[in-house]
């Protein structure tokens, strides 16, 4: 059995506490160094065969439905807050496309100085050839225009690659579905209407967001060069949920892997040459491969790596900009001709173009090694479109931050997809609402005082079973706030 205290207090921007020696583990982003990889990254994998979800917002000073924390509710992974109204969505979707009418955003002022301004026209006005997806979504349609979203649109990269069709869990496959709603954006009801939606996580819950299509001229992502504008749509609709796009002018690659996905977010940072061949050598010891690591969750979880380097992104080294995002999209094992296997990571830049110049890069001789059927494997190609090959150790050395998020009810560790039943009993919820001066401290300085004030925290016993006949387990606790992007929150756990 054990006992875990729970108080809100305002608003931090993270939640970073970690205790990794015992078994329960406080999780909103994780940030760990890189020099402790091959432990944290084992008991990430362990932890998930179990982890558990703790929802708390607060309430609207409006609201009278709250729930006083006193009032816990304790659940499977459909316990929620019932933040939206499928239904009423889904007739105010019928109701617009049924009027015959183009649709109007009225609650998303596309015209306000934190959106467009006046650089503004819908997506018909702007093209000719005007598709949600045509040939399919790929990672290669996305192209960051005049706004600062490398970090969304990196993320955005990593949940649309595509799965190799020998990969067993399809678990992102549906994610995509998810979040596109491609059944819906692509017919053509939606596109006379100029209506599309879109789904993101908040709060345990997938949150339906409607958008119109009129979209910036200038501050938003490119189509993709076939005419697909699923991409620029997305990204409003991101801009929406997050409260503008302002909003998402700049922030953290963890925030949206975690909002489009559900999943838990593991930042590793100060990845180094030196630290990574500590972890290495570490792993080794114990017969762990580091790669092997890598190139066994790849395809469970949504990747990201970004370049740290000073100067911002007017500074391009051997062909990576520095202060940006990249999606991490492959991991693999490449032979040469003379039988010698190399380890490549694929990387991709959002920008849609400048690509790293040095080794195994596009135009290195190393190309002329590898036969034409390996190249046609890896999907290798010589083009300017951003995406490109490294060796691992080059990788190491030149990206500073690696972003791991691991898909929502996935257990790493399983050969097949568990069953949805067996998926959901392993997840625990306990939400409720924290109302500042009723059931938790208004501000820090409060906090000080009423801390051990029964009204002001909670309690909760979590009684922990044994998993598959192992003595030990591992549980994560992810708090889920009510908070936009920028916005803080803070939550103070005792264990």
């Amino acid at each position: 059995m054990l006992k875990t205290y729970l108080t809100n207090i305002h608003r931090p921007k993270r939640l970073s506490e970690i205790d990794w020696e015992n078994n329960l583990t406080v999780v909103n982003r994780i940030t760990i160094s890189f020099s402790n990889l091959i432990d944290q990254i084992f008991k990430l994998l362990s932890a998930l065969q179990t982890y558990l979800l703790i929802h708390f917002f607060e309430a609207k000073s409006e609201r009278d439905d709250h729930k006083i924390m006193a009032d816990l509710q304790t659940g499977d992974y459909d316990l929620n807050h019932g933040l939206q109204d499928h239904d009423e969505i889904d007739a105010k979707i019928e109701e617009i496309v049924s009027s015959g009418e183009k649709f109007t955003d009225e609650e998303f002022d596309i015209a306000d100085d934190d959106n467009a301004g006046d650089e503004h026209a819908r997506v018909p006005d702007q093209t000719d050839d005007f598709s949600f997806i045509g040939d399919g979504h790929e990672a290669c349609d996305i192209a960051q225009g005049g706004l600062g979203d490398c970090w969304f649109l990196s993320a955005l990269s990593s949940l649309a690659q595509d799965l190799p069709e020998d990969a067993p869990l399809r678990v992102k496959d549906i994610a995509v579905q998810r979040v596109l709603q491609p059944e819906f954006n692509n017919s053509e009801e939606a596109r006379e209407a100029g209506i599309f939606k879109f789904k993101f996580f908040r709060l345990g819950e997938w949150i339906d967001v409607i958008i119109d299509d009129d979209l910036p001229t200038r501050k938003r992502a490119r189509p993709s060069d076939t005419g697909e504008w699923w991409v620029p749509l997305v990204e409003k609709a991101y801009a929406k949920f997050s409260g503008s796009y302002e909003k998402i002018q700049g922030g953290n690659t963890c925030w949206a892997l975690q909002e489009l996905s559900g999943g838990i977010t593991v930042e590793l940072k100060n990845l180094s040459k030196g630290n990574a061949q500590q972890a290495a050598e570490n792993a080794a010891a114990r017969g762990i491969s580091l790669f092997k690591v890598f190139y066994h969750i790849q395809n469970r979880a949504l990747i990201c790596t970004s370049n740290l380097g000073d100067g911002g992104n007017d500074v391009i080294t051997n062909g990576l900009v520095h202060g940006h995002a990249y999606s991490l999209l492959r991991i693999d094992y490449v032979m040469k001709n003379d039988g010698e296997t190399v380890k490549l990571v694929k990387i991709r830049n959002p920008w849609a173009q400048t690509e790293w110049t040095g080794e195994w890069s596009d135009h290195c001789p190393n190309w002329e090694e590898v036969s034409d059927e390996e190249k046609e494997r890896i999907d290798f190609a010589v083009e300017d479109d951003g995406g490109f090959y490294m060796n691992f150790e080059d990788w190491i050395g030149e990206f500073e931050m690696f972003t791991i998020c691991m898909l929502p009810r996935l257990d790493p560790d399983d050969e097949e997809v568990a069953s949805d039943d067996e998926a959901r009993a392993r997840d625990r919820r306990v939400i409720g609402t924290f109302v500042p001066g009723e059931s938790s401290p208004v501000d820090v300085q409060e906090l000080q005082s009423s801390f051990n004030e029964p009204s002001m925290h909670v309690q909760a016993q979590l009684k922990v079973d044994p998993l598959y006949g192992k003595p030990t387990r591992f549980v994560w606790i992810q708090f889920l706030l009510d908070s936009k992007l920028k916005e803080s929150r803070s939550v103070i756990f005792n264990l």
